[in-house]
């Protein structure tokens, strides 16, 4: 019988999941809607199923939407929610990018963030 050496996985890969358990454990606390998480180092993708569950995360968290890629027949656009969890007992928080596509007229509400 041999042994071999466990290879550790990258240093990235603890940041990653560290990150996704804080915003999975925000998104529990508040109650906040989405549809699927996606963990990087620098920061965790939500998808939002709606310009009004976007609304929902900006309410709670605060923040700044962009707009972003505009369908070619200007039917649809995509916003995205800059903001972060909650302030940890370190003073440190994750950042979040939340994602929803809109039809054309259904903007974002203004409530608290700012719109750039």
């Amino acid at each position: 019988m041999s042994a071999q050496p466990i290879e550790q996985p990258p240093i990235t890969y603890f940041s990653t999941e560290r990150n996704r358990r804080a915003v999975e454990t925000t998104i529990d606390t508040l109650s906040l809607p989405y549809i699927a998480v996606t963990a990087r180092p620098a920061a965790v993708h939500v998808i939002a199923s709606s310009i009004r569950d976007l609304c929902v995360w900006t309410f709670q968290l605060g923040g700044r939407i962009d707009q972003g890629v505009t369908a070619a027949d200007g039917e649809s656009a995509m916003y995205t929610l800059h903001t972060g969890t909650p302030a940890r007992a370190d003073g440190s928080s994750v950042a979040v990018q939340v994602h929803a596509i809109s039809v054309a007229g259904d903007e974002p509400l203004s409530g608290g963030a700012e719109r750039v």
